[in-house]
């Protein structure tokens, strides 16, 4: 469908209440003719403009219309005391607009009333109600005429046929005088000025009149300059803050000899020179201001004041009728007369005058509500049609790097804002509503070009977005850093202030009663369409630009300022009516059939009678648009990001192999990433974006948090087995989202975290579901929860200790459930589901390790650990985690030394240059890239293990019984073995490389660790254990190491000492277990375990009825629990003791001991 201007205010068939059209549609010049007749107006010719016959004042007059009051911020009697300004100097113009928005009475003190009319009234589409307090008084008392003339001379800058003077500079000479001026009451005057306007507008439609010979006497008070247009102020690349259309009216200095009048000849004429409807307008508009001005606080005389009022109201009606083409054969097919004047600065033009729009529309929606005959009934549509159409086209040929971006956005947010208090109705939000192209009617990706908001919702900084950008940051010249921090700025505050502007837009239509529902059911319609945006491959060119639902993102934060959270009900995400798309998203804690029996069970109760609350779907919709616009940023960036890390090591790796054809396509890659890169940062580091989406999450945390307590008690809250069904229902999205922006802030904008007095509430909900892991099934969501508090350790990100403190020192922290949780998670995510879930787990592990490592220097937190040491219980939670301990050290120091010895025989075979470079070139890059991944997943390999080895460390200094249980000691030894024999075996020399800290080797202080483990679980059954190791024990492995250990000091001489007295001790052990091993000899098949083919010492029966060892299969469990054998659920409860075999073992050792 296409998008034109003459049919884009037509009002929706489905939204009009208006009868059908007549069979014949009337034409314009009848639909003028019919008007001008109504208001007893001559029609105009075509024929070269002539004196008006004089007006006669024996028909009956006219009634005055009494429109409703509007509000407005302009005051032109509010002060009495103050004194006039001297506009006097011409070279500075003033700005003519007030500085707050404008809306539609200038008089405050008049009394409001409504839009009808007394019936027996005849209308007057061009009488005020400003003069409702004025009528008996104007219409009883005798006006000195001699003022009124001067007055009305002044404003219309006209000079009557009787006054002998000379003509001022600038003024028209008309065929009317000061007679036929017989009346000051404003329902006469009204009409009478009305002729007087119909002459002077009819002199435009010809060729322009030779300027009049100035008066001498009034020349001291014009200005030669006074006809130029006055120049703008030195432009600035940055936007202004502030609006255009509100801007102050300058007072005007009084002249001698009448100190009760003001003169009217130092308003600076905006384009007296042309013809046609633009000189109509600007003529208007000037009049319009002379009357603003000369109605100046200090003039007591409210005979005066209501001439004044009725001039004002009789530009303002002709204004109307000239903009529609009804006073003129010029009808207007373009952009309204009146756009120039919005877009002043572009224009280099003077703003409109203060209140003029206000009055403009109240008179159009007076002329809607009155008009009878065919055709009419749509003023306010055919007057401001063309001019919102015409601010649409601005911001749709502009980009966010141009300077006059903003003034489309100041002007549709200042004509949103008129309003009519005693309803609190907005008209132009009414027209803008009941368009055809309100509601997005077509695909996602046709929304900027076929409706009207946009090119509005579209204005983005985004590459993708707009061309002009993304030339702008490929072009030559952005290379220098302070080039691209303007062009960052630039960016920013354009953006902040359009959005800021389009806030005011949505706000208002939601602030009328008659269109809240469009405006709800426009957000509603943008994000629905753009539902796929979440998608990780989606398909961008199906859907809205990025930036279009960004800034619908914005709107709805501001919207969400002033919610109060107990008003958002949890229980409308059960709701069939949902304004969230949510069918294909998986909950919290509950399945599809979980929702639908809830849902039944809630409609039993009658609790979806009432209509849902504006607060709920705003802040629910507003957590949807964070998922549809920020959390694909977001992961846009870090995508970004990682590809030109990946071009960064290819270019380096092809370069040395000498492909320079490919690798001048890797930079000119990389060149782009980067700009890239640059341009995402520009957008989402922006405080406009960061504060307010913090300021969100903070408050959706909090209220996810309420909806997850199963009762709250003054200070204390208790949490149930099972989750609430407020807080089951939730999407998982709501959780993830909030978590990726947090770790997003914590990398980038730390600033922001640290300033935001909510993010205590992001911490409790942390804990509550870290603590509580029953509440969620997801084990991703809980790990990336997890993430959070990883990331406030100190030494991961500098300046983070406060924000530790503030989860550590957290109630639910406190009570030991913390450590406990961690531990736990520690061993669940082993099997977590995903298709990477074997490195996942360890990215998981490590940040469990660093938080533990916090929590272990805490006196609480680390009596807590301690205490959860103590549970006897052989599957005890404490107990499971250093078994996983145990798996990970192992598994993670062999992966790091196995690459340590390849990196070790690449480099080797590199420093024989002959023989290197006389491979062939394919095979040399290949080995390069080789060594490339060997170097990036030793070095992650190596920082797991040393953090999984430091946490053995620290927690077997403390606590040793655990270790030494028996389904734990053997694996503990074995693990410390095999480590010490890479570090200190024949091999050794194998680890040798270059830059060893490049990768975070430091064989010194792994030896250190693997040694001081040894000593801190010292005991007899540790050195049996140790001896019992037939792979990798040795006595010459241990000599060798306390050589080393002295050789290189790398411990204190008593350690060394007490090493060397247990290396004795597990020679001993050794001596013994290979007398017992000659002993025992062959040993019965049926006393030998199935799984180690060793002699049982506790054997056990399995539900498949096999017969093994205690110690083996418990250690079994402890990592997978299933049955070794058939891979069915395996427990330690369904194990069955054997004590009939038992005996029997028991009793063939002691013969076989007796044989010996």
């Amino acid at each position: 469908q296409q998008y034109t201007s003459k049919d884009v205010f037509q009002p929706r068939t489905e939204m009009s209440d208006s009868p059908p059209p007549p069979s014949r549609e009337l034409s314009v010049n009848e639909i003028r003719q019919r008007r001008l007749q109504r208001l007893g107006l001559p029609l105009p010719t075509q024929s070269s403009p002539s004196p008006t016959p004089a007006l006669t004042t024996t028909g009956a007059p006219l009634s005055p219309w009494q429109p409703p009051q509007i509000t407005t911020h302009t005051d032109h009697g509010k002060d009495e005391d103050s004194l006039p300004m001297d506009v006097s100097d011409s070279s500075q113009p003033s700005s003519l607009n007030s500085s707050q928005p404008s809306s539609l009475s200038t008089n405050p003190s008049s009394q409001p009333s409504s839009l009808t009319t007394n019936p027996s009234s005849q209308p007057s589409s061009l009488s005020s109600s400003r003069h409702r307090k004025h009528k008996n008084k104007s219409e009883s008392m005798d006006t000195p005429l001699d003022s009124t003339h001067q007055l009305i001379s002044q404003v219309f800058a006209v000079q009557f046929q009787d006054v002998p003077s000379l003509i001022p500079a600038g003024y028209t000479k008309l065929s009317l005088s000061t007679d036929q001026l017989t009346s000051t009451a404003p329902p006469n005057l009204n009409d009478q000025l009305s002729v007087l306007l119909m002459e002077r507008l009819l002199m435009f439609t010809g060729p322009p009149p030779p300027p009049p010979t100035p008066s001498p006497h009034l020349t001291a008070h014009s200005h030669t300059d006074s006809l130029h247009t006055p120049q703008r102020a030195s432009s600035s690349p940055l936007p202004k803050a502030t609006s255009p259309l509100s801007q102050p009216s300058p007072s005007l200095s009084s002249p001698q000899g009448n100190p009760s009048l003001g003169s009217a000849h130092t308003v600076v004429p905006r384009l007296t020179s042309q013809t046609g409807l633009a000189g109509m307008v600007a003529y208007l508009l000037d009049c319009y201001e002379r009357a603003t001005v000369l109605d100046r606080p200090n003039l007591r005389r409210s005979d005066l004041k209501a001439v004044l009022e009725v001039s004002r109201d009789v530009c303002m009606g002709h204004c109307a009728l000239v903009s529609i083409g009804l006073l003129s054969d010029d009808v207007p097919n373009g952009p309204s007369p009146l756009l120039p004047y919005l877009l002043s600065e572009q224009h280099m033009l003077r703003p409109l005058p203060a209140g003029f729009l206000g009055d403009l529309v109240l008179h159009c929606t007076r002329e809607d509500r009155e008009g009878g005959g065919e055709g009419e009934g749509d003023m306010l549509r055919e007057v401001f049609g063309g001019l919102l159409e015409g601010l649409r086209g601005v911001v749709k040929a502009a980009s966010v790097l141009d300077s006059n971006c903003c003034e489309a956005f100041f002007a549709l947010s200042e004509l949103c804002d008129i309003r009519v208090p005693s309803t609190n109705t907005r008209p132009i939000c009414m027209l803008l509503s009941s368009s055809k192209h309100w509601l997005p009617t077509c695909p996602a990706n046709r929304i900027p070009s076929e409706t009207f908001l946009g090119p509005f919702l579209s204005v983005s900084g985004l590459m993708e977005d707009s061309r002009t950008v993304w030339q702008r940051y490929l072009s030559p010249e952005f290379s220098s850093e302070l080039e691209g921090e303007s062009l960052t700025s630039t960016i920013q505050q354009t953006l902040g202030i359009c959005r800021s502007e389009l806030f005011k837009v949505i706000h208002s239509a939601l602030r009328c009663p008659e269109t809240r529902k469009q405006a709800l059911d426009l957000v509603t319609q943008l994000l629905s369409l753009n539902s796929k945006k979440a998608q990780i491959h989606a398909d961008r060119r199906r859907l809205s630009p990025d930036g279009l639902v960004l800034n619908v993102n914005f709107v709805l934060q501001q919207l969400c300022l002033k919610i109060k959270l107990h008003m958002v009900d949890p229980l409308y995400l059960y709701r069939k009516d949902c304004r969230l798309k949510l069918d294909d998203e998986t909950r919290v804690c509950s399945t599809s059939s979980d929702i639908e029996r809830t849902r039944k069970e809630l409609e039993e109760k009658s609790a979806f009678v009432t209509a849902p609350k504006f607060p709920t779907e705003c802040f629910l919709l507003t957590a949807y648009s964070h998922h549809l616009a920020l959390t694909p940023l977001i992961q846009r960036r870090k995508m970004s990001l990682r590809e030109l890390r990946h071009v960064a090591n290819s270019l380096r790796s092809r370069e040395a192999s000498q492909r320079q054809g490919f690798a001048e396509k890797l930079k000119k890659r990389m060149e782009f990433l980067r700009h890239r890169e640059q341009n995402l940062e520009a957008v989402l580091l922006d405080d406009g974006v960061i504060q307010p989406s913090l300021q969100f999450y903070c408050s959706l945390a909090e209220w996810m948090g309420r909806q997850a307590c199963a009762r709250r008690d003054g200070s204390s809250v208790t949490f149930s087995k099972k989750p609430p069904v407020e807080f089951s229902v939730i999407p998982e999205f709501f959780v993830e989202d909030m978590a990726d922006f947090v770790l997003f802030c914590a990398s980038n904008a730390p600033k922001a975290l640290v300033e935001d007095p909510g993010l205590s509430n992001i911490a409790s909900f942390v804990l509550l579901i870290v603590c509580n892991p029953q509440y969620v099934v997801n084990p991703y969501l809980i790990s990336k929860l997890v993430e959070i508090i990883f990331f406030m350790a100190p030494g991961i990100l500098p300046r983070r200790h406060n924000l530790l403190d503030l989860f550590l020192s957290h109630p639910l922290a406190e009570e030991g459930k913390l450590s406990l949780a961690l531990m736990k998670l520690y061993i669940t995510c082993e099997n977590m589901g995903g298709s990477n879930e074997f490195y996942d787990k360890f990215s998981v592990r490590y940040h469990v390790s660093v938080i533990l490592k916090q929590l272990w220097h805490h006196p609480v937190h680390k009596m807590a650990i301690m205490q959860e040491s103590m549970d006897p219980r052989q599957d005890a939670p404490f107990i499971r985690f250093v078994n996983m301990l145990i798996n990970d050290a192992t598994f993670l120091l062999d992966e790091a030394l196995e690459g340590l010895k390849a990196i070790h025989e690449t480099q080797d075979a590199m420093q024989d240059v002959d023989q290197w470079n006389s491979q062939p070139q394919e095979l040399r890059g290949s080995r390069l890239h080789q060594l490339s991944e060997d170097e990036r997943q030793c070095r992650s390999y190596l920082t797991l293990a040393n953090e999984t080895l430091g946490t053995l460390h620290y927690l077997t200094e403390e606590i040793q019984s655990p270790f030494l249980r028996p389904e734990l000691i053997d694996r503990i030894c074995v693990m410390l073995n095999f480590n010490l024999q890479q570090l200190c075996g024949p091999k050794c020399r194998d680890l040798k490389v270059k830059d060893p800290e490049k990768y975070g080797f430091s064989p010194k202080q792994l030896l250190d660790k693997v040694t001081d483990i040894y000593l801190h679980l010292n005991s007899e059954n540790l050195a049996r254990s140790v001896a019992n190791d037939n792979r990798s024990y040795t006595k010459e492995l241990f000599d060798t190491s306390i050589r080393l250990l002295y050789k290189n000091q790398i411990k204190p001489p008593e350690s060394i000492q007490a090493f060397l007295e247990f290396a004795a001790g597990v020679e001993k052990e050794a001596i013994a277990s290979m007398q017992e091993d000659i002993t025992f000899g062959d040993i019965p098949d049926e006393f030998k375990d199935p799984l180690m083919d060793t002699l049982m010492t506790d054997p056990v029966r399995l539900p498949s009825g096999l017969a093994v060892d205690r110690p083996v299969i418990v250690r079994h469990l402890l990592s997978c629990e299933q049955d070794p054998f058939n891979r069915q659920p395996l427990t330690l409860d369904m194990l069955q003791p054997m004590p009939e075999l038992r005996a029997c073992i028991e009793e063939w050792k002691a013969a076989q001991r007796r044989k010996q």
